[in-house]
């Protein structure tokens, strides 16, 4: 089923999807303004979206991998590395040397 997901609340933002569940399927979530989700609750709300989200990371059920970490005087090469794709975690940047 091909098409594009548009996902309007938080809430749904946390269920968490297998990998390349919307890709392998032709989808592609479109868009998600965080601040637009956010501003029509209370402080509380808030509070309780980042704990449940805190939570699933500490738990391990929401993940994002890193395939590589590169140096600032690398990011020609991290950029590339990035758009080639294929690629099993994120690409970072340690703009600061590397990380402690």
């Amino acid at each position: 089923m091909a098409g594009r997901l548009a996902i309007p609340r938080v809430k749904q933002v946390l269920l968490v999807m297998p990998r390349g569940q919307l890709i392998g399927q032709g989808q592609s979530l479109v868009e998600f303004i965080l601040g637009r989700a956010l501003a029509p609750r209370s402080r509380a709300q808030v509070r309780a979206i980042y704990a449940e989200l805190a939570e699933q990371v500490r738990t391990g059920l929401l993940t994002a991998p890193v395939e590589r970490i590169y140096q600032i005087d690398e990011i020609r090469t991290a950029v590339a590395h990035a758009e080639r794709g294929e690629r099993t975690g994120k690409i970072l940047v340690a703009p600061n040397g590397p990380a402690r």
